[in-house]
């Protein structure tokens, strides 16, 4: 008796990019110590997919921000980046997760100014 072949799933191709700025901040984290870490908000030209406004390389994003950190002496930083087209929505989401770590007291939130570090656009093809 023959037996049936398993259908394979095609590997799911990104969808459509568009290419626009957006305002972007980095958090970080360490499951090791109290130090929560926040970059200024920033605007980059940036790569969005159309349908989600995900941020296309978002993982080379935060690596940025972990190599950064891994420098200034940080072991193991867990490394988040939040986009938004929206200057607004970007900032108020910014304020959100700032306040979260702020109001509870047991966070030593450092900020990291542009000076201090800045994101380096990735283009995408």
């Amino acid at each position: 008796m023959p037996t049936k072949a398993k259908k394979q799933k095609k590997a799911k191709e990104p969808g459509k990019t568009e290419k626009t700025d957006a305002f972007l901040f980095g958090f970080a984290a360490s499951f090791n110590d109290s130090t929560v870490y926040f970059t200024d908000l920033q605007q980059l030209p940036v790569c969005l997919e159309e349908k989600t406004h995900f941020l296309r390389e978002r993982a080379n994003y935060s690596g940025q921000l972990k190599s950064f950190l891994q420098v200034l002496g940080e072991a193991h930083p867990t490394c988040v980046v939040v986009c938004d087209k929206d200057r607004k929505k970007a900032v108020r989401k910014f304020e959100k997760m700032k306040k979260k770590y702020t109001e509870k007291g047991n966070y030593i939130v450092k900020t990291l100014g542009e000076n201090a570090f800045r994101f380096q656009s990735i283009a995408v093809d």
